[in-house]
């Protein structure tokens, strides 16, 4: 299993949290941080990724590849996906 940006980590957080509403971590680009986007470390080069927990609506978006389309919603709709108490958005 490769981590990359728009990739989904299903179960992972249900194996650790059990009855979470959270259940999977969707992984992206970092964007808070401005500059952020590789970092160089001993000859080689590393693209940082974030990842945020999802529910299985929201994972259905990124399966179906709108995994930016399910970003742009969370900033609409001001919702914290570092919240990992919250409700799915969707």
């Amino acid at each position: 299993w490769r981590v990359g940006p728009g990739a989904l980590l299903e179960g992972i957080v249900a194996a650790h949290v059990p009855g979470t509403a959270l259940p999977h971590l969707y992984f992206t680009f970092p964007d808070q941080y401005a500059d952020f986007s590789e970092v160089h470390l001993t000859g080689r080069k590393i693209h940082p990724l974030t990842c945020f927990p999802v529910s299985e609506a929201e994972a259905k978006l990124v399966r179906a590849g709108q995994g930016e389309q399910l970003e742009t919603f969370w900033e609409d709709k001001f919702i914290d996906p570092v919240d990992w108490e919250r409700d799915g958005a969707i």
